[in-house]
């Protein structure tokens, strides 16, 4: 596990953990403890980076119907299954993702959950802009999309006392299988897709290094990306 703090004074003191490939449990489990802490004022602002294992999250306002298949089939094909305390419906995360989680008191920042959400999705904007990639937000729906119909960046959180967890996915070097088994977010007329799928030529740690840069960029100003 590294960590370093963000350098930027204008959000200095958070802290950046960058776990690799992890089970979704661990490091659900590690947010809930920071948050906690953070609400209790005995920890620090923090950033996580990293990836899962296949797994599907059920957010507070998933349908039945988002699950195309059955529990039983998601275990056999390697697929684990949770019900987190986020908003919004089902999402998969898998290798190949950058998972980031900031743990933050929106008090240091603006008190506005939507404020929050559109942040976190210029983060992504910026950081697929900067590998010639455009996305953009679509009208009703949280995330990033590369058209009207195709998400590469997904968008969940959950705020107590203005202390966030959970947070964004960003498909780097694939989508994932595991997105065939849900309507991703509750839509079923998406698809979803991914930086390499759209023939950029990148690392995880490439799309890491630019969206940590970004993350200090959005999160010192309200300058939003138009779209």
């Amino acid at each position: 596990m590294a960590d370093q703090l963000i350098p930027n004074a204008a959000i200095a003191g958070i802290k950046v953990l960058r776990l690799g490939l992890r089970p979704y449990a661990e490091v659900w489990e590690l947010q809930k403890q920071l948050q906690r802490e953070l609400i209790a004022q005995q920890g620090a602002q923090t950033v996580i980076f990293c990836q899962h294992r296949p797994v599907i999250t059920i957010g507070k306002s998933s349908k039945p119907a988002s699950l195309l298949v059955a529990r039983a089939q998601l275990e056999k094909l390697g697929i684990e299954l949770f019900e987190v305390e986020r908003g919004g419906d089902m999402t998969f995360h898998g290798p190949g993702q950058l998972v980031c989680y900031p743990i933050l008191n929106l008090t240091n920042f603006r008190r506005d959950v939507g404020w929050y959400m559109r942040q976190l999705e210029e983060v992504a904007i910026r950081t697929l802009a900067h590998f010639q990639l455009k996305g953009i937000r679509v009208a009703e729906r949280t995330g990033v999309w590369t058209d009207a119909q195709t998400k590469i960046a997904s968008i969940g959180v959950r705020i107590s006392r203005w202390c966030t967890m959970h947070g964004i996915a960003l498909n780097v070097l694939e989508a994932g299988s595991g997105f065939a088994a849900i309507n991703p977010c509750g839509f079923e007329d998406i698809r979803m897709t991914s930086m390499r799928e759209l023939g950029v030529e990148v690392t995880l740690a490439q799309a890491e290094e630019h969206f940590l840069k970004h993350f200090e960029q959005v999160f010192r100003t309200d300058e939003l990306s138009p779209g």
